[in-house]
């Protein structure tokens, strides 16, 4: 006896059925009949099913009758191989390809829904309501001509908790340039999915989106799906809307996409944008921008986050040129982005491989940043944050930053690398901003302004642990490429085991300035080049702007003629400058370099410290200028070469010591040698200490001098 079996579906009080008897099939409707071949023309199903025949052409040409509808769950129609024409047909030619409303289903593969007569608000195909089903392998969907100028036609939409999938389908919609919100596929309200799988999808007009989720709506996008925008913005809002290729916008929103490629080209577009509650999460994207923006308070990014949205980027890669062209931005407090496995790279004028600003947070972990022209970090504004880990930043522009934090904004790095290699450059920047630095690599190579770590007006930052090496020189005037600077009222370094490497001309290791300080705590500072400080603090403003350095524990050496190892100045002025430093050691080699120099009323205090000079006219110590004063306590000084003095007082400067062995090592050299000048006195007070001269006498006295 043949076997055989049934199915059914209840719809409503019928039941379909398919029997499969003997091995052949054939369907029976919802009232026990057979099954109907889909009628010719426009087809509509209600609580029925049917194929349309292969290589079927519809054409749809009024706007309330779509070319293919089915209505109501259990109703279903099949196509494959179908071509629905939009149009010709009579105005206003809203026209619809096909739909699936109420829980119904239509099935497209290897179809083509095509506009053959433009008009606005057309739908490529629509799933309306929960449960209902649009599906399809090998569709082409093609809204707009491209030549006529319409807006609001749509290629996908799945709303009201509508489903729709496709794989390896081609969707597009061309409105013309200045048409405007052609959006290729739009999942919109609380339940509304759409799967691409493979495939392409685009859009050439203004504010027109390559994939939507809004107000609740799903996308997910995988195995190789391409997305691209060329259209420029849409003028009418405020802010402009640029045409992105991905957006999710409104709370619950979501796009997930694995193993896709994004671009944009437009103005004011972004390949991945997340706003208003909405979530974008993309793992092994690979996106490629050009597109320009005219303001930095609406940048271009490649990716972009704003109004509370959420961004996860995995393993992916980023790279534009646009002006502008962000690789990431995070904008406004409740936006998040976090990034892991990911290469950006951006070459445009004032682009950021990532921009943090008006309170957004991101989080950045085992990746690589880079900017040809700008800051690759860049984090501006009061509740502003970034969190770096394992990640490499660089920058080769002029003034190109590698993280630059500033107006209220804080930055974390853990390891990782900071690099820079263009003219007045800085590594690692921060002005009214707090940065903290976990044993993170640091290297410039520009010259003039391009140093290593700069704590500018309010800026504060921590160091603990890494290095910082750069190789650029001072060639512009005022212009210096210091390992580590502090500037202007709250400018603050602290630095904690760091070690700081200069090869330049005048290209100083830690410097405090017009209200800067600096905290050293068991650092190395090496300096190789002319006039290379190890150490300066120095005041030339008239306010009241302290500067300061403070080291404990700490290793100075400097190589190179006038690379002082510690110096302090004061121009005269009422604010102090300063240098503390205890239980630490400074070497200098070369010529008219001092061990401890203070200057124009400055002061250098050193308890349980040594000081080493090696060079001619280097003295351990130099006191100059009438105010002046060196302090030690507990310290030993030695040094080696012609005129190259203990501790030199001179012109009413003043050196004190207490419990300190000061030693010279050459011809013409003194232990100590007070040297007075017109209308100043020179002064030397030594406490039980001891003052040697290994080849001549070890205190001289020039002029106005006093020795006690």
């Amino acid at each position: 006896m043949p076997t055989h079996r049934w199915l059914s579906m209840s719809v409503g009080r019928h039941v379909a059925m398919t029997i499969l008897f003997a091995g052949l099939a054939f369907s029976l409707d919802a009232d026990g009949a057979a099954a109907q071949t889909c009628a010719a023309g426009p087809v509509f199903v209600d609580g029925t099913s049917c194929t349309v025949t292969a290589g079927s052409s519809i054409t749809v040409s009024q706007t309330a009758v779509p070319g293919l509808e089915a209505r109501n769950a259990g109703s279903t129609i099949t196509a494959q191989g179908t071509t629905v024409q939009l149009g010709p047909g009579l105005a206003p030619r809203s026209f619809v390809g096909a739909q699936a409303l109420a829980g119904a289903a239509v099935e497209l593969s290897n179809s083509t829904i095509i506009t053959s007569q433009a008009g606005t608000s057309q739908r490529g195909v629509i799933s309306d309501g929960l449960g209902s089903n649009i599906s399809a392998t090998g569709l082409t969907i093609t809204l707009g001509t491209g030549a006529t100028t319409v807006n609001d036609n749509l290629a996908v939409l799945a709303q009201n908790g509508g489903m729709a999938s496709f794989t390896n389908s081609v969707i597009s919609t061309r409105g013309a340039v200045n048409g405007i919100a052609n959006h290729a596929v739009t999942a919109t309200g609380s339940g509304s999915t759409i799967t691409l799988t493979g495939g392409t999808v685009s859009t050439a007009s203004r504010g027109s989106f390559g994939v939507q989720a809004a107000d609740g709506g799903h996308v997910v996008i995988g195995g190789g799906a391409q997305v691209t925008t060329t259209g420029v913005q849409n003028l009418s809002t405020t802010p402009v809307t640029g045409s992105h290729a991905l957006i999710a916008t409104g709370s619950g929103s979501r796009i997930d996409g694995t193993n896709v490629t994004l671009g944009t080209s437009g103005l004011f577009a972004s390949a991945a944008r997340a706003e208003n509650g909405g979530v974008v999460a993309l793992t092994g994207a690979t996106i490629n921008t050009s597109s320009n923006s005219q303001a930095d308070s609406d940048p271009s990014s490649a990716t972009r986050v704003l109004s509370g949205g959420t961004l996860t980027l995995t393993n992916s890669t980023v790279d534009t040129t646009g002006q502008r062209g962000n690789g990431l931005s995070v904008q406004d407090a409740g936006s998040t982005a976090t990034v892991s496995g990911t290469a950006i790279s951006v070459a445009g004028t004032r682009a950021n491989a990532a921009f943090v600003f008006d309170g957004g947070s991101a989080s950045i972990s085992n990746s690589s940043l880079f900017s040809a022209n700008w800051a690759a970090v860049n984090v501006q504004g009061a509740g502003s944050s970034i969190a770096l880990t394992d990640t490499t930043v660089r920058s080769t522009g002029s003034v190109g930053y590698g993280l630059r934090v500033g107006d209220g904004g804080t930055a974390t790095m853990t390891r990782g690398s900071l690099t820079t290699t263009g003219v007045s450059g800085p590594a690692l920047s921060a002005g009214n901003a707090t940065v903290v630095a976990n044993d993170v690599a640091i290297f410039t190579s520009g010259n003039d302004n391009a140093m290593g770590v700069l704590a500018d007006l309010g800026g504060d930052i921590t160091l603990n642990g890494g290095s910082i090496l750069t190789t650029g020189s001072s060639v512009r005037l005022s212009s210096y490429p210091h390992g580590i600077a502090a500037r202007n009222p709250g400018g603050v370094v602290r630095a904690n085991g760091t070690s700081v490497r200069t090869e330049g001309f005048t290209a100083m290791g830690a410097v405090a300035d017009d209200g800067g300080a600096v905290l050293l705590n068991g650092n190395s500072i090496t300096t190789l080049g002319t006039t290379s400080i190890g150490l300066y603090s120095t005041v030339e403003n008239s306010g009241p702007l302290f500067a300061g350095i403070a080291g404990d524990g700490i290793v100075v050496e400097t190589f190179g003629t006038g690379a002082h190892g510690a110096m302090a100045v004061e121009h005269f002025l009422t604010a102090r400058s300063a240098i503390v430093l205890d239980g630490s050691l400074l070497t200098t080699h070369g010529d008219l370099a001092s061990g401890l120099r203070s200057i124009m009323l400055a002061s250098i205090d050193a308890r349980n410290s040594i000081v080493l000079t090696k060079g001619d006219r280097s003295s351990g110590l130099h006191s100059r200028d009438n105010g002046s004063e060196i302090n030690l306590v507990d310290t030993t000084v030695t040094t080696e070469g012609t005129a190259s003095h203990g501790a030199l007082a001179e012109g009413g400067g003043l050196v004190n010591g207490l419990r300190t062995s000061v030693e010279a090592r050459g011809s013409d050299a003194y232990a100590l040698y007070v040297a007075g000048a017109a209308g100043f006195v020179s002064e030397a007070r030594f406490d039980a200490s001891r003052l040697v001269n290994a080849d001549g006498p070890a205190i001289a006295v020039g002029g106005r001098a006093s020795f006690r």
